[in-house]
């Protein structure tokens, strides 16, 4: 009796474990735009994201690249035409970065600014709004952050550098809702230089799938053995 109750059990946690690892996939269509100086850029990619941080992109414009990123900040840019491949590791990398990874985690109550050291130094509220303002340990290019809640999702965040001055503005809008997590399909940034020049950079997400529905095989990429490492190419100043 005691054999069949462990066998039992043992079948629950295989199958216990083997849903929630099925329960880990996102897959969407991206519409990346910046605007600077008057001229506007558009990009469209694809992106492939499981729950352990690996994140697949691909962008077939104006060649296919298909790019393979994780927690580590380890990044991979696989060029299939011609068959290069550009390694490289930075935390600007890392796939910790990735909205899809922030809000699909624990850490989208703060945006992850607490596991970047910053520390919440108190709160208000303004109607249906709270409004929390967050400071870091050290004090070097930004000096606080302050970060807007409705219906406690994020949709305002605001960066200030040492001399109190916002520099950077970012506006979740347009949230559709999954079993565990909220996500805002349209992301949209405003950065401001030192030089005061002004960049808008907005995220558009479409076709967004979850859990079983997403499907793709690119979930499951692997670069060919045979690829040509190159080097990174540095932008000449």
């Amino acid at each position: 009796m005691n054999r069949i109750k462990k066998h039992i059990i043992y079948l629950f946690l295989i199958f216990f474990y083997a849903n929630c690892f099925a329960q880990n996939r996102i897959s969407a269509d991206i519409t990346v735009q910046q605007l600077f100086s008057n001229k506007l850029l558009t990009l469209h990619k694809s992106i492939f994201y499981t729950k352990d941080g690996k994140c697949i992109t691909r962008n077939i414009e104006p060649e296919e690249v298909i790019t393979i990123s994780n927690h580590l900040g380890e990044y991979f840019a696989y060029n299939t035409q011609r068959n290069e491949l550009i390694y490289d590791v930075g935390q600007g990398y890392s796939t910790k970065n990735e909205p899809l990874d922030v809000f699909a985690s624990a850490e989208r109550s703060d945006l992850g600014l607490s596991s970047l050291g910053f520390s919440l130094q108190g709160q208000e509220i303004e109607g249906k709004r709270v409004i929390k303002t967050f400071i870091p340990k050290e004090v070097e290019k930004i000096s606080k952050v302050t970060m807007v809640y409705e219906n406690d999702l994020p949709i305002y965040c605001g960066y200030y550098n040492k001399k109190g001055e916002e520099f950077r503005q970012i506006y979740y809008t347009e949230y559709i809702y999954f079993p565990l997590f909220a996500f805002p399909t349209k992301i949209t940034e405003i950065s401001l230089s030192e030089k005061k020049e002004k960049t808008i950079r907005r995220l558009t997400y479409s076709n967004i799938l979850y859990d079983e529905n997403a499907t793709s095989e690119y979930f499951d990429y692997q670069i060919p053995s045979n690829a040509k490492v190159v080097k990174m190419e540095v932008p000449k100043k």
